[in-house]
């Protein structure tokens, strides 16, 4: 195929694009329409992981990889970390220097930093190789096994070493500040409830020493100026003075001429009074304020129960997927290690809190080497690593394809004895690319940009523009570099290399996002933050990939 017309080689470009574009555009439309709810993408998404992703890893490694290989795939392995750290600067400098929301309520400070080093690595290669009609099935299947490589390396990064806590991370500081916000409140209050309950004791004791005065004048027509107060009022006006002056000890003792009891009994009656209707006042205010707050209060309900009942598709995503208590959280440990899409250190200790080589490596610090091993135990991980165990072993190989290199006696259909499990594998693995598009098509079709904070719009440019414009210019010259110095020379590897560096960002941050919110919460922004970022990403990717795959297609592969 070497001086493939260029005519061919653009239609070879164009074409997958728009078959891939037709069936994430379904998955959009039967979102929009009702027909794929948030309960079924959720059960398609479980069986793409469960059953259809490993089965397609394990038929293509164990098929389409040998241990001549290795190389090949060291190499792969060294281009993504060179992508990963590449996507790191420049995500940081992205964070820095444009308006990334980085404040308490709308932060998307690690979402950002996810969004700009990790990328889309399984469906679209996958769907795209396949569907490049210049290429031969054998280059499509081998190009799959390559892609494959290039997700192992997405995993062992996003997941086993723990770049999806970016994501945490925000919520965490949200919490954080939450909760400083809420102790700060609750000292406010304190200092204001203390406030009222001085002002009313102020206000008691001037209602009694109006009162006291009132009954006072009486009393002082009928005794001297030399005569205390009437027993009525308070004698602690003036005990310093008549503690420490004993002459006015002895003249209080000797001048006191207390009022007959009738009298006394008299004035008590007039303040308790008086004391009783001020009191009744302030009951029928607060019971006023009590009943208009109640009132409020049923109409916020009212409210509240309506917002319920009409809620938004991204609020619908966060319900389903959300893991803030008591969201999601009667899962059996299975389920959980097979559909969440992460694993986290709490769930870690939760799950085997009582193993003994657990609590000895978190008692020596140690804890990080479990948690990178725990997330070995997703079926897809399994898989891939029985796969690349079976496909670099050539005895082990030889029971599942022919290799040409070890002979074995066949099956009585003159087939290796094991290759109906690798027919198995493969028949499952089919439904695992549309499925993958269909899902991407209704996750964007939940996505909503009514709450996207003022000036996002300018991240979101850049980070486009670097992700789909000026990646795949470095990718492509990397590549081409390490084709000339003989690092690489596998047709397939140079393209599948070169398109991994052209792709949009990961779909699965959108679970990971909606995982980490609280349904509760009022605004969606991390959420829509992460939409705005994608959408902008595919109505580019239409143009941009095309033209990256021409150009791979024509100058590094020579064809």
């Amino acid at each position: 195929m070497a001086g493939a017309p260029l005519g061919e080689i653009v239609y070879s470009s164009v074409i997958p694009m728009i078959r891939m574009y037709m069936i994430i555009g379904s998955g959009f439309f039967l979102t929009r329409k009702g027909y794929f709810g948030v309960t079924a993408a959720r059960a398609f998404s479980d069986m793409v992981m469960m059953i259809f992703m490993p089965s397609l890893v394990f038929d293509k490694i164990v098929s389409y990889i040998s241990i001549s290989d290795i190389k090949t795939i060291g190499v792969i392995c060294f281009c993504a970390v060179i992508m990963y750290l590449i996507n790191s600067c420049i995500a940081i400098l992205i964070v820095y220097f444009t308006p990334i929301p980085k404040n308490s309520n709308n932060r998307w400070v690690g979402g950002a930093l996810l969004a700009g080093i990790m990328q889309n690595v399984s469906d679209l290669p996958i769907s795209y190789i396949q569907a490049v009609t210049i290429f031969s099935l054998d280059q499509q299947n081998k190009g799959t096994a390559y892609v494959i490589i290039w997700l192992a390396m997405y995993v062992l990064v996003q997941f086993n070493c723990g770049l999806f806590k970016l994501v945490e991370w925000d919520f965490e500081y949200k919490d954080k500040v939450d909760e400083e916000n809420i102790e700060n409140k609750e000292i406010n209050d304190n200092n204001k409830d203390n406030d009222d309950h001085m002002d009313i004791a102020i206000d008691s004791e001037t209602s009694l020493s109006s009162h006291s005065n009132s009954l006072q004048q009486p009393q002082r027509q009928s005794f001297s100026s030399e005569s205390p107060i009437s027993p009525t009022s308070s004698i602690m006006s003036d005990d310093s003075n008549t503690i420490n002056n004993p002459t006015r000890k002895r003249r209080f003792s000797e001048k006191l001429d207390p009022l007959p009891l009738s009298e006394i009994k008299s004035n008590v009656s007039h303040l308790s009074r008086v004391l009783t209707n001020k009191s009744f006042s302030a009951n029928i205010a607060l019971s006023k304020v009590a009943s208009a707050r109640n009132l409020n209060k049923k109409e916020n309900n009212s409210i509240n129960q309506s917002n319920d009942d009409l809620i938004s598709l991204n609020q619908e995503l966060i319900r389903e997927y959300s893991h803030v208590q008591p969201f999601n959280q009667n899962m059996s440990t299975t389920m959980k290690i097979i559909t969440e899409t992460n694993i986290t250190d709490a769930k870690i200790n939760e799950n085997e809190g009582g193993n003994r080589i657990i609590k000895f490596l978190n008692k020596f610090h140690l804890g990080f080497i479990v948690f990178f091993l725990s997330n070995f135990k997703k079926p897809n991980s399994v898989a891939l690593v029985i796969s690349i165990i079976i496909a670099l072993i050539p005895w082990l190989k030889a029971l599942f394809v022919e290799t040409g290199t070890v002979q074995l006696p066949n099956a009585p259909n003159q087939k290796p004895p094991l290759n109906f499990i690798l027919l198995y594998a493969e028949y499952l693995g089919y439904p695992c690319v549309p499925m993958g598009l269909l899902l991407i098509g209704s996750v964007l079709a939940r996505l909503e940009f009514n709450q996207v904070p003022k000036g996002f719009w300018k991240s979101a440019v850049c980070h486009t523009i670097f992700r789909l414009c000026i990646l795949p210019i470095i990718g492509t010259a990397f590549i081409t570099r390490l084709k000339n110095i003989g690092w690489i020379d596998d047709q397939m590897a140079i393209f599948v290399c070169i398109m991994e560096y052209a792709l949009p960002s990961a779909t699965v941050q959108i679970y990971l996002t909606a995982a980490a919110m609280n349904p509760n919460d009022k605004t969606c922004t991390p959420l829509n933050c992460v939409g705005l970022y994608m959408i902008l990403q595919y109505l580019v990717l239409v143009i941009s990939m095309p033209i990256t795959v021409c150009y791979c297609i024509k100058n590094p592969m020579g064809m």
